[in-house]
């Protein structure tokens, strides 16, 4: 949006992902940050992504629910969410702020897509 409002647009729109966790019994087999710097960025601002995403989990099983939880990085709006793909747990923080969270499949299509990408880039 040109107001400059868009970090507090909270709509169905997709957004870049930012960064992707998952894990199998509470052990990360795989993490993803499309964009190098993201993942100092976090940290920077608030703990490494795997604990946080170790804590997010720990609420997730407590409250047997759907558990969304925003973050600021630098002025930009992230929302972390989880999902169930098949028997493991993936934990996104996707860019922008979405307080029902986002389609798991589209949510790992935008992942694939920006690793590739960041890969041609490199």
């Amino acid at each position: 949006m040109a107001d400059g409002k868009e970090n507090d647009v909270d709509d169905d729109r997709l957004r870049d992902v930012a960064a992707l966790g998952v894990f199998a019994n509470h052990q990360m087999i795989l993490k993803v940050f499309p964009e190098s710097s993201m993942e100092e960025k976090f940290r920077n601002k608030y703990k490494d992504f795997k604990p946080t995403c170790l804590e997010f989990l720990k609420r997730v099983e407590e409250n047997d629910d759907l558990e969304i939880r925003s973050f600021e990085i630098d002025g930009q709006a992230y929302t972390m969410y989880y999902s169930e793909v098949g028997d493991k747990e993936a934990i996104f923080l996707m860019e922008g702020k979405h307080d029902h969270g986002y389609a798991a499949t589209m949510s790992l299509d935008l992942t694939v897509t920006a690793t590739i990408d960041s890969l041609q880039d490199a």
